[in-house]
């Protein structure tokens, strides 16, 4: 005699169960991540672009993803051995852009007479794409270029000096 009147027994509460399970803990997860606060629980990271004048100063315009790297040399010819000689002091990303203004702001414990570098490198899923370089202003910055893997990619070189302390326009970058 069948007192509970189902026929599947307890097979249907278990499966519903773990449907219930597969659609709540995401949508939870997304409730809980979504907070207006967590830009500021991850280092490096905001989503807010901010109007920054100090610093060297370069102009992107891009019509894909990329990636500006910038490296900080004792001289000009420790900067000319590689693309990736010195120690590297930023990444910067984008998107596509036009014009857009990347400030890399100077430390302390650069020492006048250091050289930085900057090159662009096509990002992810963008590869192909080459960018030129050009300097601009009377900072002192001159184009070079610099063999790496086969291919030769235009760098910025600036030698840092009591002048760049406001904000100085260093040069562009562009793969149009």
């Amino acid at each position: 005699m069948n007192l509970s009147g189902k026929k599947n027994g307890y097979i249907s509460p278990v499966v519903l169960l773990f449907i219930f399970l597969f659609i709540s803990v995401p949508l939870i997860y997304w409730f809980v991540s979504s907070d207006e606060g967590s830009p500021e629980d991850v280092k490096g990271s905001s989503d807010v672009v901010t109007e920054e004048t100090e610093g060297l100063l370069v102009n992107v315009t891009s019509e894909s993803t990329w990636d500006m790297y910038v490296y900080l040399c004792k001289n000009s010819d420790e900067c000319d051995e590689s693309l990736t000689a010195g120690k590297r002091v930023g990444v910067f990303s984008g998107g596509v852009v036009s014009k857009f203004t990347v400030a890399v702001p100077l430390d302390e414990t650069w020492t006048e007479g250091n050289v930085v570098k900057f090159y662009i490198k096509p990002g992810w899923g963008s590869s192909g794409r080459v960018f030129s370089a050009e300097s601009v202003g009377d900072s002192g910055a001159e184009v070079k270029r610099i063999r790496n893997d086969g291919m030769e990619l235009e760098t910025i070189f600036i030698t840092v000096g009591d002048e760049h302390i406001g904000g100085s326009w260093v040069g562009e970058f562009s793969d149009r």
